[in-house]
């Protein structure tokens, strides 16, 4: 029997495509629904996200985007144990032939993007899970609508593409957030889903229907052997498993450390704010203020802001100024609505070359460390993992991605 360690969006989603093509699954989930990423994130499928973050261009204007200046990106000092080896390999990961490489097979991953979601909803009886809703990104100077313009021009989108905002659009937008928009692009290919947390729990439901076992807990220890793995979970209880799939997110690199693999991630810790009252506008799509870091977005639960890449540890304390500062966020940009917001801090689970680990030796294989695009790759990676699961190695499509990379 196949198990599946990790009740997240990947998880879900691998365990419903095996269980799909044949194989007898179980999945260990420790039950927190609102401690995932794919609990909290944006919502938002986007295949243009195909060059990796690990690139001088943004190592070197990372400074501007700090917190401390006003910015979305905050590195918590007193986890610079946790995250400086780290950041000695993101530098690494930066050089132009690893850069290139790593673009390559991202590209060639997010292909799949949108075509695997709308067959896993269409799959599982949930075509609705998914809406074609376009994003937009913005500026709000002219000056930094033209620079930002001017690097979508020759960025590598993958499958998507975009085009600037019309006049109309622009006038619409800056109608709606007090003026604030100055310019911006529409991209064109990607699309969201109507609630990160509602998809979870359909992807849960389908995997029950097909007759996938679930356990509650979390795996603290796993034993790999010949042919076989041992799990021992939290509560003292043990699983015998012929493969075992880690896809536990940020909490994953101890479980591959101890099926020998080299996994150095860290947690990026991102925050949200959730208003269930509110008044945007039916049919628009979600809004990126490019200038703050920020992701404004309408799902069934309510309009959501998203915000933050904070370097940490995953069991790190939340940071209230983060959420302070997103209700500024709100407050300047006059977004239509209204009543006390619900608050969320998650960990996104990333590796210093900003590419996922997907990969499989011997009974025990991997998915995990999609940084910023986990929900965007849970399809497509669920795909990957029945391949993997097919094979006796990683296919030489997968190979970018296996762990052995940084052995």
């Amino acid at each position: 029997m196949d198990w599946v360690i990790g009740g997240g969006a990947i998880g879900a989603a691998a365990a419903v495509r095996l269980a799909q093509a044949g194989c007898k699954v179980g999945l260990v989930d420790p039950g927190d629904e609102q401690a995932r990423a794919s609990f909290g994130n944006a919502g938002q499928i986007c295949p243009e996200l195909s060059e990796p973050l690990a690139s001088w261009g943004v190592a070197l204007s990372a400074w501007k985007r700090l917190y401390a200046f006003g910015g979305p990106l905050d590195f918590r000092l007193s986890d610079v144990g946790f995250w400086g080896p780290w950041a000695l390999r993101y530098l690494a990961a930066c050089q132009g032939d690893r850069f290139r490489a790593g673009t390559a097979a991202l590209a060639a991953l997010q292909a799949r993007t949108v075509p695997a979601w709308r067959e896993l909803v269409t799959s599982i009886g949930g075509p609705d899970l998914l809406l074609d809703l376009p994003h937009a990104g913005v500026w709000e100077s002219a000056e930094s609508a033209a620079r930002g313009l001017a690097g979508l021009k020759g960025a590598d989108l993958g499958p998507a593409s975009f085009r600037p905002l019309s006049e109309d659009e622009t006038a619409r937008l800056s109608a709606m957030f007090a003026g604030r928009p100055k310019g911006g692009a529409i991209f064109q290919g990607p699309v969201k889903l109507a609630d990160p947390g509602e998809t979870v729990r359909a992807l849960h439901a389908a995997m029950r229907a097909l007759g996938v076992e679930v356990r509650s807990g979390r795996v603290a220890r796993l034993e790999p052997s010949a042919g076989a793995v041992t799990l021992h979970l939290d509560g003292g209880e043990t699983i015998k498993a012929e493969r075992v799939l880690i896809a536990a997110g940020a909490r994953s690199g101890p479980l591959a450390r101890q099926a020998g693999f080299t996994a150095p991630l860290v947690a990026e810790r991102g925050y949200h704010l959730t208003y269930a009252e509110h008044d945007w506008p039916e049919g628009q799509g979600p809004v990126v203020f490019e200038d703050r870091g920020v992701f404004l977005t309408r799902h069934t639960s309510g309009v959501r802001m998203t915000g933050f890449t904070e370097i940490g540890r995953p069991d790190a304390p939340p940071d209230a100024r983060k959420w302070a500062t997103l209700e500024r966020h709100v407050r300047e940009l006059k977004v239509p609505v209204r009543g006390t917001p619900s608050r969320w801090m998650g960990c996104r689970p990333t590796l210093p070359d900003f590419l996922p680990a997907i990969g499989r030796k011997g009974p025990v294989l991997y998915a995990f460390g999609h940084q910023h695009i986990g929900m965007t790759l849970a399809a497509a990676t669920a795909e990957a993992v029945v391949e993997l699961a097919q094979a006796n190695d990683t296919p030489e499509r997968l190979k970018p991605f296996d762990l052995f990379r940084f052995s």
